[in-house]
This record gives C-alpha cells, structure tokens and sequence, in this order.
C-alpha cells in the first residue's frame, strides 16, 4: 500500500492548494520572513509555486523564470501580445517598458503574501523592475512583470531565462487558518521534511568592492539567456543621458541656424535697403527728367518768341538806320545848299 505522504505529495499543485488555502499545515513556523527550508515545506504541501525546482531555491529566495510570453506597446500605441519560440529573442530596446510573463504558475494561501524583485544580476544591467511589488494573499494565476530598459543598451532575452527572485512572508496568525481535518493532520505529520536533500548555504565569502565594475560587466554577458545584445563593449549609461546629448547638439545645430538666418536676415536688410535708395534714386531722377521734358516745349516757344522779338528788333534797327542815313544824307544836301 502506498504511503499516504508520497501519495499527497504526488497530487496536483491544485488540488494540494484546495486543502491548505485556508488551512495553515505548519501553525508552528513563526510569522516572518521565511527560510529556505520552510518554503520548501509550504511549496511541497501547499502548491503555491507551481513547477517547482530544488534548484531554484535560494536561502530566502525562489528564482522565477521568463516564460517566453511578453506584452509591449510600440511607438504608435499599438498593442503587441506574443510568445517566443524556443529559439528565438526578445530585443528589450533603450527607454522601452515590455510586459515579461513569469513561467511559474501562483498558489497563494490566505495566511501567506509574496514580495518579488529583479534578480540582482539583472539589477546590474541597469533595468527597473519597481520596489518590491507583492503577490497577495489568495492571488491565484500567472504573472506579467513591467521591465523598463531606463540605458542606452540593448538586452536580449530568451524563454527560460532567470529573471525574478520571490521571498515568503508568513502573516500574523489567525485562529480561522487552523487545521480542522483529522486526515489532513496525520499526512502532514507523516511528511519526512528532514530528511530534504538540499539545504541552500549562506554566502561566507566577502565580495572584494574594488572587483565590483568585474562583477556589473559580468552581469552584462554572464547569462546566454539574458545578455546584452552587442558584447564588444561593455557599458550601462542611462538612455536619457545619450536624449540629453542629442538635445544639447541639437539645440547647438539649432544656434548655428539661427546665427546663420540672422547673418542672412541682415544681408537681406542691407540688400532691400541698397535696392530702396537706388529705387528712389531712380524715380527721383526719372522725376526730374519727365519735370525738364514736360518744360522743354515751353522753352522752345519761349525761344521762337525771343528769336521772332529779336527779328523785329533788328528789322527796326535796321529801319531806324536807314531812315538816320537818309536824315543824315538830306542834311549834307541842305548844307551844301548856298
């Protein structure tokens, strides 16, 4: 006959969550932040993290991974749902948010509330996840996480890549989570959790500070599934460092043109100014010579009367010289006269 332990331990993650959502199978583990080896018992009896693996257990962390299922808007609003192929990558590009979906399906009892944040490697690369956003209590379901690229770089990603550690807070206790089934008792008391075969270990070792840009350019190209896309040089700047740079040479362009058309706008001045006083000039000038024309009729009469008052003059000079001659002849006539 089967070992009722093994046979509850081979059930589904849930129909383990329809025994223990309300019912806290280890009233005697503290309310806190749990260890390990705790969340190792909650998982196993409870079904709150569905697939589990041993090795992704860390001394107060589960590592979640990418399922490959991702959501993002593009540059005109519109709504992008897709999953990646085994090989195929996702392209996280600079000042960009993707929506990533977790391939861990949730479970989680009304006594037990879960705190997710990025991995530390990926924190390295410089993305944002939030600060500490929570799974509550009775939350069932899988779930999609806001990853924002805030640096210039280019990340690539796969499905199956290490992306969130999650941490286990037990709630302060309440007389409504108490065990009321007798069978479930005796299973729970029968389960052989000391004889788990791995015990995650603490760091004992010291990080050197000074190797730490070793530790941040290996966050870059440490994990194929999560890498930075172009590894010849290995940076993390912030994108609106490179939209400020862009802005300042921009605005420096903008100056140049605006010297530019102000340089232009002044030859532009001094030419319509050159163009208006030869304008006038020339006006005035045609002014005066329409003016002189218009008088040049006039003139002319005025010279036909003096030259026609001159021909009168000398044909009455020329009639008073004749007479004087005659007068002066007839004189001498008269003189010589006995």
């Amino acid at each position: 006959m089967e070992d009722p332990a093994n046979a509850y331990l081979n059930k589904t993650a849930e129909e383990k969550y329809a025994d223990f959502s309300e019912v806290d199978p280890f009233p005697e583990i503290p309310d806190a932040l749990l260890n390990s080896t705790d969340i190792f018992k909650y998982i196993l009896t409870t079904g709150m993290i569905y697939p589990f693996e041993l090795a992704n257990l860390s001394g107060a962390t589960y590592t979640c991974e990418f399922s490959g299922e991702y959501i993002f808007w593009d540059d005109k609003r519109i709504k992008h749902k897709q999953n990646l192929p085994i090989d195929k990558e996702l392209v996280i590009k600079p000042n960009s948010i993707v929506f990533l979906g977790i391939k861990q399906t949730f479970n989680i009892p009304e006594y037990m509330v879960l705190r997710f944040n990025l991995r530390v490697r990926n924190a390295y690369k410089g993305l944002l996840l939030g600060t500490g956003p929570i799974i509550d209590p009775g939350y069932t379901g899988n779930l999609f996480i806001p990853l924002h690229n805030l640096t210039s770089n280019e990340y690539c990603i796969k499905g199956n890549a290490a992306l969130i550690e999650v941490e286990f807070t037990k709630l302060s206790f309440n007389n409504t989570w108490g065990m009321k089934n007798d069978n479930l008792k005796n299973i729970i008391n029968s389960l052989k959790f000391g004889s788990v075969p791995y015990i995650p270990k603490p760091f004992t070792s010291k990080r050197d500070t000074e190797k730490y840009d070793v530790y941040i350019e290996q966050s870059l190209v440490g994990d194929p599934k999560f890498t930075k896309r172009d590894t010849t040089t290995l940076f993390i700047n912030s994108s609106f460092e490179e939209e400020i740079i862009n802005i300042k040479t921009l605005q420096e362009n903008t100056n140049k043109k605006i010297k530019e058309i102000d340089h232009l706008k002044n030859l532009l001045t001094i030419t319509i100014c050159t163009v208006v006083f030869a304008g006038c000039t020339l006006f005035a000038s045609t002014c005066i010579y329409f003016c002189n024309a218009c008088k040049i009729p006039e003139t002319n009469k005025k010279l036909e009367e003096q030259q026609i008052i001159n021909e009168q003059q000398k044909s009455f000079l020329n009639t008073m010289e004749d007479r004087i001659q005659v007068l002066e002849n007839q004189k001498i006539k008269e003189g010589e006269t006995p």
